[in-house]
């Protein structure tokens, strides 16, 4: 799909980046591991922040690529949920220090009390459904300029108990893959101020080869080439998805990886957002 978009292209100019130490936990395998000192690189789009907005939860449509990494680097894309300094997230990851591959994982996050836990490693997260656990990879990627492959999810708040589940949906077919306890959490036990929908990466502080961000490219109006968060929505306080408003580009990445918000594009397409790097196509008129 090319989508003609009167909008300026937009590139992100760097920001200062953040320099951490990044504590990782292989859930599936209960293995856990730390990566060297890097450099965390996002890019994508986010509701504005405000202490008045109240989120129950987020679902979005991901094209589902293998981006290109190094041993000691990683990407992953992924929807998000915060409300001050704590946060959940789902998305897939590729980390060779992590999932010991250079495959695409579908991994789960949360963070309480300035630490993070990804997948069930913590013991917090709580698996439900056997037939799609966290740590899989996908039959098949999604191909530049060939066929896509995504994967529709949800985290969502039950408004029984207060949990926060994760839910993915291939087809026709839906899974209640998860959710993490309600009583995990103090910010977030009861909702969400922000959402976020974006790409990220980490690599080292030496220069080396940029990771690939989502299918490698920049964000072009071209779902043909870029990677893409499609029908993008929000759960409100009455407990029904809605497009999102009041949102923001942002980006604290170097100028190789991109953003684009193209708005709501018709009824299958939703909202549409676009992220990756750091190739840039030579001719987007040529795709």
């Amino acid at each position: 799909m090319a989508i003609k978009i009167t909008a300026t292209f937009v590139i992100l100019l760097c920001s200062t980046s953040i320099v951490a130490t990044i504590i990782c936990s292989l859930c599936s395998q209960g293995v856990a591991t730390t990566m060297r000192t890097t450099k965390q690189c996002l890019a994508g789009v986010r509701t504005k922040d405000g202490r008045a907005k109240k989120f129950y939860g987020t679902r979005a449509s991901l094209s589902f690529y293998k981006p290109k990494v190094l041993s000691t680097q990683s990407s992953s894309t992924r929807i998000k949920l915060t409300n001050g300094e704590e946060s959940i997230e789902v998305g897939y990851m590729v980390n060779p220090e992590v999932f010991k591959d250079y495959e695409a994982h579908l991994y789960s996050k949360f963070t309480v009390g300035g630490k993070g836990c990804i997948n069930t490693h913590c013991g917090r997260f709580v698996e439900v459904d056997t037939r799609m656990r966290l740590g899989i990879i996908p039959n098949t990627y999604s191909q530049i300029r060939g066929e896509k492959s995504t994967w529709n999810l949800t985290i969502e708040k039950d408004r029984a108990d207060g949990n926060w589940w994760i839910i993915l949906t291939e087809g026709q077919d839906k899974f209640s893959i998860g959710y993490w306890p309600k009583n995990l959490f103090s910010s977030m036990a009861e909702y969400a101020t922000q959402v976020e929908w974006a790409g990220e990466v980490y690599y080292g502080i030496v220069p080396d080869s940029p990771p690939e961000m989502g299918s490698g490219y920049n964000a072009v109006y071209d779902t043909r080439v870029a990677s893409f968060f499609r029908d993008v929505t929000v759960l409100k306080e009455d407990f029904k998805f809605v497009q999102p408003d009041e949102t923001e580009v942002f980006s604290n990445c170097p100028k190789v990886y991109t953003v684009l918000d193209a708005g709501s594009q018709g009824d299958y397409w939703g909202r549409l957002m676009f992220y990756g790097g750091p190739r840039r196509p030579k001719s987007i008129l040529s795709w």
